[in-house]
């Protein structure tokens, strides 16, 4: 059927076949929830002046004995990849911990004296499928070498930690947290 389509059309002349731009209209009401829900996530930790790291989803498995996470933790079931970017981090990670850590060691070594950092991202399960339990995931990280101030009233590190999360948690609209 295309076929004779494109004989008539040759035969006419392509020339001649009107040009017409395909007009499809785009909902404003339709929204992935899931993406502005983490949109305003982030958001929420910026505002609080925590910048967002975007890493590899890829760990070694030898970083979760860093954490001290247990061998009957669900985050050991990791994921190999048959073909790593590179061979020290073979497998899909399962907590955001070890990347965030590397950025802040990273940081520090570059002569960043306080550090303030997040990730919102994914991380992968092996449920014993062929393909991974993906969830989303949230981590931050928050470091201040300590220093002399001038400034006699400067907050505690806690509570910089405990407005930055109070102010999310109200941002999106869960309440009578403790």
């Amino acid at each position: 059927e295309s076929d004779i389509i494109e004989e008539i059309a040759r035969f006419y002349g392509y020339e001649k076949v009107p040009v017409t731009i395909p007009k499809t209209p785009i909902s404003k009401d339709i929204t992935d929830k899931r993406y502005s829900y983490m949109s305003a996530i982030k958001e929420s930790i910026r505002k609080s002046g925590f910048t967002e790291a975007i890493n590899y989803s890829f760990i070694n498995p030898s970083a979760l004995d860093l954490l001290n996470i247990g061998n009957d933790d669900l985050r050991r079931n990791t994921m190999s990849l048959l073909n790593p970017i590179k061979a020290e981090e073979p497998a899909l990670r399962t907590t955001i911990a070890p990347t965030l850590i590397r950025n802040l060691v990273y940081n520090v070594s570059m002569g960043n004296r306080e550090v303030r950092m997040f990730e919102a991202s994914r991380v992968f399960f092996n449920k014993g499928n062929r393909l991974p339990e993906e969830r989303h995931h949230l981590g931050a990280i928050y470091f201040r070498e300590k220093t002399p101030s001038l400034w006699k009233g400067e907050a505690p590190d806690f509570y910089v930690v405990k407005g930055a999360l109070e102010s999310l948690l109200s941002e999106i609209n869960i309440k009578d947290f403790v």
